[in-house]
């Protein structure tokens, strides 16, 4: 959350080239290279085993694409990444703020009633 704030902040200049040399392509090479290494260590027992040659290298770079589970999280963070100039521009302007806020707790609040209301007429 810190490091949002930080990124978010519009007094901090911002340039979009720089963010995304020092954060984006970072996070997408450590991506890449242990989604790698974990999609290597996946086929070797297929390997082993004598399996079709063009099977193994499906199962090796779907792997690769997808990742391990555990590394979802840096496919959260390049998103949250590609996303951050819309944010930025979006916490400039304050009134936009107020606005999806308002809205956001409104919406949330009709589709809690409808959800109870439903919940309440199952019973």
């Amino acid at each position: 959350m810190v490091s949002g704030a930080l990124i978010l902040n519009p007094n901090k200049e911002f340039g979009i080239t720089k963010f995304f040399k020092k954060h984006f392509l970072k996070i997408l090479l450590i991506f890449v290279i242990w989604s790698f290494i974990y999609a290597f260590i996946n086929i070797v027992p297929l390997i082993s085993d004598n399996k079709d040659t063009t099977e193994i290298l499906n199962i090796f770079f779907t792997n690769w694409a997808k990742g391990e589970y555990h590394m979802g999280f840096l496919l959260q963070l390049l998103a949250f990444y590609i996303a951050v100039p819309i944010y930025r521009l979006i916490c400039e302007k304050i009134k936009i703020v107020e606005y999806i806020l308002i809205i956001w707790l409104i919406s949330s609040c009709v589709i809690s009633a409808f959800n109870t209301n439903e919940i309440i007429k199952g019973y």
